[in-house]
């Protein structure tokens, strides 16, 4: 370690000591809020979608963080521009990353504010104690609806089928986004059929619904699961030869990715002349055997034996990219120990803030 940056003979250099650890604390909170701003527009801007599976993996692999830890920042990121409270409260050093890391489980522009007065004045292990009473409220409030939940259905006398539902808000939006895209589908296949609009027949939006929830029922009886992309058809693996080769990869061998449903992908082509022995096959996950096929990443065998991924330009995409530090300061200089908000010794009773705090249990701040 370095040696101490104030005299240990000062009999008050521990105190200025503490002071400098605040300082840089709080400098931390408002260098991850710059990160997390950054992080925002490359994830918007899809600056991961090169290769890897989400703006998560990118990160775990481009800074060596755990993947769980780049997911609940990216997590944090994409949730901080509809709070702007607690960015300003980061931006500024006042609360660190773990209370807002914890507040953006629950926080929403309606109660960001009484929210925000708790990151000021409880510590953040209190925080983490009414975020998980918060979200205990809402299972609870969840459950009860999944209770409610029910489908069901009779024939009239007419023989019609008379089918009713009650869904929760999950299930009712994919049920709806499913109806309209079959809906959609069969608007364009009577356009094809029928391009002069005097010859269409006449058909309400309730029964085209009618019909695409019967598309939407045969479809999911005719699903075949063995169906494989054009493209992606590779000489059989034998049985022997695929454990070998899961043995040796694990999972996917692209930088980052851990996905373990793999596909096995010869290096050379067995087109070209490519053998399947285990010296010539990699295991990929579908979205990267996807891309190696269709040009988007190049994959070679090093003189070590070891497999090398490139851009199409030719750059190597590296398994550990090096990290060093610019030295360039991203916290303002106005941020120090003075701009943290601690604790002030009121007890905390977590029943009482969620009574005072939370929509569900105090309608007035709903």
């Amino acid at each position: 370690m370095t040696p101490p940056l104030l005299s240990a003979s000062d009999p008050s250099s521990v105190e200025r000591l503490g002071e400098r650890i605040a300082d840089i604390a709080a400098g931390i909170h408002a260098a991850t809020y710059q990160l997390l701003v950054l992080l925002y527009e490359f994830d918007e801007r899809k600056g991961w979608n090169n290769g890897f599976l989400s703006c998560a993996h990118w990160l775990s692999w481009r800074t060596s963080i755990n993947p769980g830890a780049a997911r609940e920042k990216v997590r944090v990121a994409r949730a901080l521009p509809q709070l702007p409270l607690l960015s300003g409260a980061l931006q500024r050093g006042e609360i660190s990353y773990a209370k807002v890391r914890a507040l953006t489980r629950i926080a929403t522009p309606a109660t960001e504010e009484r929210l925000l007065t708790v990151a000021y004045h409880g510590t953040a292990a209190q925080v983490e104690r009414l975020v998980r009473a918060w979200r205990r409220c809402d299972r609870l409030e969840d459950e009860r609806k999944q209770l409610h939940r029910s489908v069901t259905s009779y024939v009239d006398e007419d023989g019609m089928v008379i089918l009713r539902a009650r869904l929760t808000p999950e299930q009712g939006a994919v049920v709806q986004k499913a109806l309209e895209a079959a809906s959609d589908h069969l608007y364009r296949e009577s356009r094809q059929a029928s391009p002069a609009d005097n010859l269409l027949e006449e058909v309400s939006a309730a029964q085209r619904r009618a019909d695409a929830l019967a598309l939407i029922a045969e479809s999911g009886l005719s699903c075949d699961a063995s169906v494989v992309e054009a493209g992606l058809r590779t000489r059989t693996i034998p049985a022997r030869l695929r454990r070998s080769l899961v043995t040796r990869d694990g999972h996917c061998t692209f930088p980052g990715c851990e996905a373990r449903r793999c596909d096995a992908h010869h290096v050379v082509h067995w087109a070209d002349g490519g053998p399947t022995v285990l010296d010539n096959l990699v295991l990929l996950c579908r979205r990267h055997h996807t891309l190696v096929h269709d040009g988007d990443i190049g994959i070679e065998w090093s003189e070590s034996g070891e497999t090398i991924f490139r851009r199409p330009g030719g750059r190597k995409i590296e398994r550990v990219p090096p990290l060093a530090w610019s030295g360039v300061c991203a916290a303002p200089e106005s941020v120090g120990g003075r701009s943290l908000r601690r604790w002030d010794g009121t007890p905390f009773n977590v029943g009482y803030a969620i009574d005072v705090l939370h929509p569900r249990a105090n309608p007035a701040h709903g």
